[in-house]
This record gives C-alpha cells, structure tokens and sequence, in this order.
C-alpha cells in the first residue's frame, strides 16, 4: 500500500507558544542600540530576565560627621554675655581708684576654611562695657573722692583655631584658642556734690589671647548650634565670655 503522510498544522495557540519559547531561548542576545535593561523607579532597574536590581544605596548625611569633609570654608556669628574677670583697686596709688565693671556684652564674627575636624580662620571682635556704680577715684590720697561713670568699648582682630570632637549623632565637641591684637577707648565721667562734672578719655592697645570650649549641634549638612564658653586674657579688662553662635559650612 502506498505510504500516506499527514501533516498537522499547529492551532494558533501552540504556534505562540512556539514564538515566545524562541524569544526565551534567545534572549541573551541584544540588538544593536537596545538598553540591556529597563528602568523601574529612581534608584532601581530590571534586567530582561525579570530580576530587580537595586544598587548598593549611598550613605546617608544625617549629622555633621556623617561623612568625610574636604577642603570647605565657614562663617560662624557669636554673640556673647562677658564678665569681667577682675575688679581694679589701688588704694596705695598716687591717684587712688577703685574700678569694677558690669557684665558685658559682645559680639563676634569669624571665618576661614575647614579641613576634616579642623578650622582655621581670623575673627573680629567687638565688646562694650559700662562702670558699676561702685566705682570711685581720688585725685590725691588725701583728696575728696569722686564717683566715676563710663564705659569701654573695644575691637580686637584674633587669628584663632579649633578642633572638634564627634559625641553622638549630631552632637560634638568644639575647642578653639586664638590670639590677636585689641584696641579700646574709654570714657569717664567723675563727679561729687561740691564739684562740677569731669570727664576723660583713655585709648589703649595692648596683645590678647583667648582659650575655650563648647558643645554643638548640627541640625543640617551646613548649619550647627554652638554654645560655648571663652576667655579672653588681656591686662586692662579679662572676661569670661558665655558664647551662643551659628556655624554655616559651605
């Protein structure tokens, strides 16, 4: 008998099936200009054999040491309550006097660069003080005494530099020395119930050195809160300064 040969053509169904197993055998091959993967969200991808690929995430700045700094620069305000340090009394001086000082105020203003934990910059300085009513002076030893009114205002010009230690998240520790040069002017006023008012005015300059420390928060990438407390060594009028400031780091 003479062979017969059936030739079964594949259902619409099975012919896609066929189609897509012939896409899957050949899907290591990429043409030309085509991306070998497809972008799902920002930060993530999906490769053609379905696998979600997410990149090793960044590390992420939450506090002022949370990564390594380079080559940056700053500019801190301060403003500040002083005290003077020390009350002047000289009975035994040829015009004897006894000078005390309130508290004070202050105001300063630096800038330079960092580097890591390290600043480096120049700072002005500016502080204003007025006699306490206590103050007195004579003329002579056996002179009637005056009571002595004024105050004293003073701009210094400091090369300073500090260092600062990581505690805990965004909290640090701030140390910083500094020296420079001051120029003051004062005025007084000397008066008593038989004589009419005097007044006088003095200019001096003279070096001055400062030494502190203080604890910080940094609340962004580029601005912290720093209290401090500094003290600023001089001959006529040393003071213990009580520092609130802003560092702004860019």
């Amino acid at each position: 008998a003479k062979e017969q040969r059936i030739h079964y053509e594949p259902s619409q169904a099975d012919a896609n099936i066929e189609d897509d197993s012939q896409m899957v055998s050949g899907e290591g091959v990429v043409p030309e200009n085509q991306l070998a993967f497809s972008v799902q969200e920002p930060g993530s991808y999906q490769s053609h054999d379905g696998r979600q690929i997410n990149p090793k995430p960044k590390a992420v700045s939450t506090g002022f040491f949370s990564r390594a700094r380079r080559f940056d620069y700053y500019i801190m305000p301060r403003v500040s309550l002083a005290l003077p340090s020390q009350i002047e009394k000289n009975i035994n001086h040829p015009k004897p006097h006894y000078k005390r000082y309130q508290i004070g105020s202050s105001a300063t203003l630096s800038g330079g660069i960092r580097l890591d934990r390290w600043r480096l910059g120049i700072a002005g300085v500016h502080q204003r003080h007025e006699l306490h009513q206590t103050s007195w002076a004579k003329e002579s030893p056996n002179g009637p005494r005056f009571d002595r009114t004024g105050k004293t205002r003073s701009f210094a010009f400091m090369i300073e530099a500090s260092h600062l230690i990581p505690l805990y998240s965004a909290l640090f520790i701030n140390l910083d020395l500094g020296v420079g040069y001051r120029w003051a002017k004062s005025s007084y006023e000397y008066s008593n119930a038989v004589s009419p008012t005097e007044t006088s005015s003095i200019a001096e300059d003279y070096w001055l050195w400062s030494v502190g420390a203080g604890i910080g928060w940094s609340f962004s990438e580029q601005v912290s809160l720093l209290l401090a407390y500094r003290y600023f060594g001089e001959e006529t009028l040393p003071t213990h300064n009580a520092d609130l400031g802003l560092v702004f780091d860019f």
